[in-house]
């Protein structure tokens, strides 16, 4: 089992090495054996199944563009499951504000129709201010 496991780490090395001298194409053969294995990860740690096929594709993408940092005496596994994990955690906070609606609360029976319009008007406007700012740059909105 041991010596399977070396030989496996050892072609999984030789295949990254060719990768990044080049051959492109055999990427494909690491997504095949890992993007399974990405996406429980991501479900066990609370993606829904749409976010964790995006962030599967994601972890793939940056890891393609990123191969070349790898470093071959370390695990390709862990380094993958670290992009993953680290790309989740970003989604996480990107999208904090969409898990609780501003404003749901506030919504008061003797509202008529114009108060109702108003109130919705500026949750969006709030909504759409709050997705502008980054708080490495600030505000990019248009």
């Amino acid at each position: 089992m041991v010596e399977e496991r070396d030989i496996r780490q050892e072609s999984e090395r030789e295949l990254i090495h060719r990768i990044v001298a080049g051959s492109k194409q055999e990427f494909c053969f690491l997504v095949d054996r890992y993007k399974q294995k990405i996406y429980g990860i991501l479900r066990g740690m609370g993606a829904s199944p749409m976010d964790a096929q995006d962030l599967t594709q994601e972890t793939f993408i940056k890891a393609y563009r990123k191969l070349a940092s790898h470093q071959p005496d370390k695990s390709f596994a862990s380094w993958l499951y670290t992009i993953a994990a680290n790309l989740l955690k970003d989604h996480k906070k990107k999208h904090r504000f969409e898990e609780h609606p501003i404003g749901q609360a506030e919504t008061a029976v003797s509202d008529g129709p114009e108060q109702s319009l108003l109130r919705t008007e500026r949750r969006t406007e709030f909504q759409r201010l709050l997705a502008c700012f980054r708080p490495t740059t600030g505000w990019r909105c248009s």
